[in-house]
């Protein structure tokens, strides 16, 4: 009796052709008016209630969720697999952080949080260096030098 047995579960995306319609599906929807998030405000002197539609980001964990992977290292560790998935999805890569970084710089998202997530970080350097300068009147400096001569 000769049977295989497969290493691991069967892949959720088995082509890049896949990918790549998944990923156009989910530009679409994160684009989509209906996936918008509402903010209420109040606008106007008579402070009328508005609904301001905003862009969501896309994210690699949503990509993940949407192609229905719990996590985005299901779909990396497609990199491994093949050139043409490792293409793909650093190209996928490349189009969030992009469009995080974009969102990010005209205010769309939240600049701070964005940064963090993407590893921006504003360093300053601290080099700890003091330069202290006394100046001490001639008494003064004469006493001083008696002390210590003492």
């Amino acid at each position: 009796m000769n049977f295989k047995i497969k290493p691991g579960r069967p892949r959720k995306i088995k082509s890049v052709d896949e990918l790549i319609e998944l990923w156009n599906k989910y530009v679409d929807a994160i684009n989509s008016d209906d996936n918008k998030w509402k903010l209420v405000d109040f606008r106007g002197k008579d402070a009328k209630r508005v609904e301001v539609p905003h862009t969501v980001p896309m994210t690699k964990i949503g990509f993940a969720n949407f192609c229905g992977c719990h996590k985005w290292e299901v779909l990396k560790d497609l990199k491994e697999t093949t050139k043409e998935f490792s293409e793909v999805i650093t190209h996928i890569e490349k189009l969030i952080y992009q469009h995080k970084f974009t969102g990010a710089s005209v205010g769309a998202f939240n600049s701070s949080i964005i940064a963090s997530d993407l590893g921006l970080k504003n360093r300053t350097e601290n080099t700890n260096k003091t330069e202290l300068n006394i100046s001490v009147s001639d008494g003064l400096d004469k006493k001083l030098d008696d002390l210590i001569s003492d």
